[in-house]
Protein backbone atom coordinates (compact mmCIF):
# COMPACT_ATOMS: atom_id res chain seq x y z
CA UNK A 1 0.00 0.00 0.00
CA UNK A 2 1.66 3.49 -0.70
CA UNK A 3 2.32 5.58 1.87
CA UNK A 4 0.03 8.74 2.32
CA UNK A 5 1.63 12.72 2.78
CA UNK A 6 0.09 14.64 4.83
CA UNK A 7 -1.73 16.75 2.51
CA UNK A 8 -3.72 13.17 1.56
CA UNK A 9 -4.76 12.61 5.06
CA UNK A 10 -5.60 16.61 5.43
CA UNK A 11 -7.72 16.21 2.62
CA UNK A 12 -9.43 12.82 4.35
CA UNK A 13 -10.12 14.67 7.43
CA UNK A 14 -11.80 17.52 5.63
CA UNK A 15 -13.96 15.98 3.98
CA UNK A 16 -14.96 13.90 6.44
CA UNK A 17 -15.66 17.16 8.74
CA UNK A 18 -17.56 18.34 5.72
CA UNK A 19 -19.89 15.25 5.52
CA UNK A 20 -20.46 15.34 9.36
CA UNK A 21 -21.18 18.96 9.04
CA UNK A 22 -23.91 18.01 6.01
CA UNK A 23 -25.30 15.68 8.02
CA UNK A 24 -25.47 17.33 10.98
CA UNK A 25 -26.62 20.24 9.34
CA UNK A 26 -29.86 18.32 8.07
CA UNK A 27 -30.88 17.27 11.21
CA UNK A 28 -31.10 20.70 12.81
CA UNK A 29 -28.07 20.22 14.88
CA UNK A 30 -26.22 22.90 13.76
CA UNK A 31 -27.39 26.35 13.64
CA UNK A 32 -25.85 28.96 12.14
CA UNK A 33 -25.33 32.44 10.73
CA UNK A 34 -25.57 32.77 6.76
CA UNK A 35 -21.82 33.99 6.91
CA UNK A 36 -21.00 30.63 8.51
CA UNK A 37 -23.00 28.77 6.25
CA UNK A 38 -20.55 28.89 3.94
CA UNK A 39 -16.96 27.94 5.26
CA UNK A 40 -17.08 24.44 4.59
CA UNK A 41 -17.69 25.61 1.09
CA UNK A 42 -13.71 26.00 1.64
CA UNK A 43 -12.94 22.54 2.59
CA UNK A 44 -14.90 21.25 -0.52
CA UNK A 45 -13.27 23.89 -2.55
CA UNK A 46 -9.36 22.38 -0.84
CA UNK A 47 -10.59 19.00 -1.79
CA UNK A 48 -10.75 19.72 -5.31
CA UNK A 49 -7.59 21.75 -5.45
CA UNK A 50 -6.29 18.68 -3.48
CA UNK A 51 -7.36 16.18 -6.15
CA UNK A 52 -6.62 18.89 -9.02
CA UNK A 53 -2.81 18.77 -7.46
CA UNK A 54 -3.76 14.59 -7.31
CA UNK A 55 -4.35 14.60 -11.14
CA UNK A 56 -1.70 16.79 -12.17
CA UNK A 57 0.98 14.62 -10.10
CA UNK A 58 -0.57 11.52 -12.18
CA UNK A 59 -0.17 13.42 -15.64
CA UNK A 60 3.48 13.85 -14.72
CA UNK A 61 4.53 10.08 -13.92
CA UNK A 62 3.15 9.04 -16.93
CA UNK A 63 4.81 11.36 -19.35
CA UNK A 64 7.66 10.23 -17.38
CA UNK A 65 6.25 6.46 -17.79
CA UNK A 66 5.96 6.98 -21.73
CA UNK A 67 8.99 8.36 -22.12
CA UNK A 68 10.68 6.00 -20.73
CA UNK A 69 8.79 2.94 -22.28
CA UNK A 70 9.40 4.92 -25.79
CA UNK A 71 13.64 5.13 -24.95
CA UNK A 72 13.34 1.17 -24.35
CA UNK A 73 11.33 0.66 -27.47
CA UNK A 74 13.90 2.36 -29.08
CA UNK A 75 16.68 -0.28 -28.01
CA UNK A 76 14.59 -3.54 -28.33
CA UNK A 77 13.77 -1.91 -32.31
CA UNK A 78 17.40 -1.33 -33.01
CA UNK A 79 18.19 -5.35 -31.04
CA UNK A 80 15.42 -6.62 -33.76
CA UNK A 81 17.25 -4.98 -36.75
CA UNK A 82 20.85 -6.22 -35.25
CA UNK A 83 18.92 -9.77 -35.02
CA UNK A 84 17.46 -9.24 -38.26
CA UNK A 85 20.64 -8.44 -39.68
CA UNK A 86 22.48 -11.64 -38.25
CA UNK A 87 19.90 -13.52 -39.22
CA UNK A 88 19.93 -12.56 -42.89
CA UNK A 89 23.77 -13.18 -42.95
CA UNK A 90 23.61 -16.27 -41.38
CA UNK A 91 20.73 -17.40 -44.06
CA UNK A 92 23.37 -15.92 -46.81
CA UNK A 93 26.31 -18.13 -45.32
CA UNK A 94 23.92 -21.43 -45.70
CA UNK A 95 23.13 -20.42 -49.04
CA UNK A 96 26.69 -20.64 -49.84
CA UNK A 97 27.78 -23.74 -48.14
CA UNK A 98 24.72 -25.68 -50.19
Amino acid sequence: MMNKSFWDWLAYVSIAIFTIWVILKMFGVINSPRLLEYAPLLTVAYYAGWNAHKLDDLKERVVELKEKVEGRLEKVEERVEDLNKRLISVENLSLNKT
